[in-house]
């Protein structure tokens, strides 16, 4: 099993409303990634959670009142990671290719400290709800699949799911920004 899913397993986090599945997500990564909040909620140890997240510098770029009413665009949830530091890239699924997101999860199998949110259209998985964010765990190139740890776990528990119909899922268009979904590519840099 890739160390990917060992430390987002570890650090599952469910998002705490409807709107909150990329702040979860990010959550979750960051914690894997052994990155500390400056406000240290529990003691000496330094743990990332849905509330520390937002810290003033984030608060500045994004409101919480339209978080919490409308979520995270692809690019919003990018320029929040840029507060970290970490390489991170922000892919829309169009026009990039498929071939670029099949490199990047080769990638991501064979770096441990790398790890990919994933932006989609949960209906064209066949699923509840509209736009959602969730991170892979794990890669299989036999089977082309990947598995996607749920952040909205009272609704779907980590599944498995195969990249072309997850990139299809990626290549609709998000209603607020007007672009496609996408992914971010998050390393320790």
């Amino acid at each position: 099993m890739d160390s990917a899913y060992l430390r987002l397993i570890s650090n599952y986090t469910t998002q705490k409303n409807q709107t909150y599945c990329g702040v979860a997500s990010s959550v979750m990564v960051l914690n894997a990634l052994h990155i500390h909040p400056k406000d240290l909620l529990f003691g000496k140890y330094a743990y990332f959670d849905q509330d520390n997240f937002f810290t003033p510098a984030i608060l500045q770029q994004v409101s919480l009142k339209q978080i919490e009413t409308k979520g995270l665009t692809l690019d919003q949830l990018g320029m929040i990671w840029k507060n970290y530091p970490l390489k991170v890239s922000v892919v829309h699924a169009q026009p990039k290719g498929y071939d670029e997101f099949e490199h990047d999860l080769q990638n991501f199998k064979h770096h441990p400290d790398q790890y990919l949110i994933i932006n989609f259209l949960r209906t064209k998985l066949g699923q509840a709800g509209g736009g959602h964010f969730s991170p892979i765990a794990a890669y299989d190139p036999k089977t082309n699949e990947v598995l996607l740890v749920d952040v909205a776990r009272y609704k779907y528990l980590p599944y498995w799911v195969g990249t072309h119909d997850l990139w299809e899922a990626m290549t609709t268009i998000d209603s607020d920004s007007k672009k496609n979904r996408g992914y971010i590519l998050i390393q320790n840099g």
